[in-house]
């Protein structure tokens, strides 16, 4: 049997919006994370994360997907999401399921990964930068997916909305008081 040195997930959404994972066996440790071809698609990978299911070394990289000439899969949900966030000073993204039994582990997998998340109940609030959310928000998914061992993409609802606090403070600073 093969010794393996790292596991890279390679995770994306496809042009269906439906997120997918395909791993890759390294026999040696890899400085710079390869593009994959998985059927008609060329993964590109965009972000990576330490894999909080596997070995110290092993990661989980978000990709960015074009099809196999090249062409990056464009549609109209992603350039709706760009347009969204761009209205905004700062988005809280926001996860919501329905299984408390996962948020321990939850927390210690964003820990691992070094995302910020705030879990209570049955639901997750990230933290993020606003250049980092799509993939985050998408990590944050295939997390809950992963550790309720689910093949639905609906087991967790993503929902964003605007940080008012952080905008009520933007404006606030500049009010002059006299």
């Amino acid at each position: 049997m093969a010794s393996y040195k790292q596991i890279i997930d390679y995770v994306w959404v496809d042009e269906s919006y439906t997120l997918n994972c395909n791993v890759f066996y390294c026999e040696e440790i890899v400085d710079e994370i390869p593009l994959k071809q998985v059927k008609h698609y060329l993964l590109k990978p965009i972000k990576q994360y330490k894999n909080p299911f596997k070995q110290e070394n092993d990661l989980i990289v978000f990709c960015q997907v074009y099809y196999t000439n090249h062409i990056k899969i464009e549609s109209s949900k992603l350039s709706e999401f760009n347009t969204f966030i761009d209205e905004f000073n700062d988005i809280v993204v926001v996860a919501k399921y329905n299984n408390t039994e996962i948020n321990d582990n939850l927390k210690k997998c964003f820990r691992y990964m070094n995302i910020n998340a705030f879990i209570s109940k049955e639901e997750v609030t990230l933290n993020t930068e606003k250049d980092n959310i799509y993939c985050d928000l998408w990590m944050c998914k295939y997390l809950i997916k992963t550790l309720l061992n689910s093949d639905d993409d609906n087991c967790a609802e993503i929902l964003l909305y605007d940080n008012v606090l952080e905008n009520v403070i933007l404006n606030m600073s500049s009010i002059k008081l006299k």
